[in-house]
């Protein structure tokens, strides 16, 4: 009997977690859907992941590149020109990202304001999908020239030094 009372208790106490989600404090967010984190990112032009199949594939991104340029043995040529592609990349994203930020801004104020319908639903949607493939597209696409700039033998080092392994898909290149 006493089992069952102190179940009753302690379930009573935990009523109001029980039905908490993962979800639970992002409601104070000023984007719900992404984290402090993540906007700052997204505000810094920062990767944000969006270069992975890239960077996985044996593509390696600019800023990487950069931070082990003495261990790649980057030529002065090679080392301006990563310069460059960073300076482009993190210009466009920054732009893009702060297009991308407002967009998530406007689709979180209509539903905060419950001014949306499935039209304007479909609009704000769009346009903020358009910004994160506009983003990606930076990112990925800066990965894309960096490959012409390096030798197969500086990325395989370079993925081998990421801790990528050997076997990082290389056939493709030059």
């Amino acid at each position: 009997m006493k089992t069952v009372f102190v179940a009753l208790v302690v379930t009573s106490l935990m009523a109001p977690y029980l039905h908490a989600t993962n979800y639970q404090g992002q409601e104070k967010r000023e984007i719900k859907s992404l984290s402090i984190q993540d906007a700052e990112s997204i505000e810094e032009g920062k990767g944000w992941g969006m270069a992975k199949p890239a960077e996985l594939n044996g593509y390696p991104g600019p800023r990487h590149v950069l931070d082990l340029a003495e261990e790649l043995k980057l030529s002065a040529d090679q080392q301006i020109e990563m310069e460059k592609l960073f300076e482009v990349m993190q210009t466009q994203a920054i732009a893009v990202g702060e297009r991308y930020l407002e967009a998530e801004r406007q689709l979180e104020q209509a539903f905060r304001m419950k001014d949306i319908n499935p039209d304007s639903l479909r609009t704000l949607i769009d346009v903020s999908a358009q910004a994160r493939a506009d983003l990606r597209f930076a990112h990925l696409g800066t990965h894309l020239k960096a490959i012409n700039h390096l030798s197969r033998h500086q990325i395989a080092n370079y993925n081998q030094l990421r801790g990528y392994g050997e076997d990082s898909n290389q056939h493709h290149l030059h």
